[in-house]
């Protein structure tokens, strides 16, 4: 069986902790951070872009829009905060296409 290739290369998200008491970002994480959410967005388009060409398409608005909150909470995961209510929220966006964009990108994501 021929193996395909992912055409987005989501191995180039950048490593990225906050810190949620920090309110401000060095120009370097802010770059990081603006070149994860582009990256992801391009992976929802892709996969949104598939599932058009199979008669299964929804559109890329709520997941796509979700994309800075996300990246912003797995920094502040990835930086050790915790994930219990009250402190950081694990994303539970509103609407089933979302939550289905954003399961088919956590699992191309590498886990950092």
């Amino acid at each position: 069986m021929e193996q395909e290739v992912f055409p987005i290369d989501l191995t180039k998200l950048k490593p990225l902790k906050l810190d949620p008491s920090v309110t401000s970002l060095s120009d370097e994480t802010k770059a990081n951070l603006q070149h994860n959410i582009q990256l992801c967005r391009d992976a929802i388009v892709f996969f949104t872009a598939l599932a058009g060409v199979k008669g299964l398409a929804g559109h890329t608005g709520g997941a796509y829009d979700t994309v800075p909150e996300v990246m912003i909470v797995r920094a502040f995961i990835a930086n050790g905060a915790p994930i219990v209510p009250r402190r950081v929220f694990t994303l539970q966006p509103n609407r089933s296409s979302e939550r289905i964009a954003w399961r088919r990108v956590a699992c191309c994501l590498p886990s950092r």
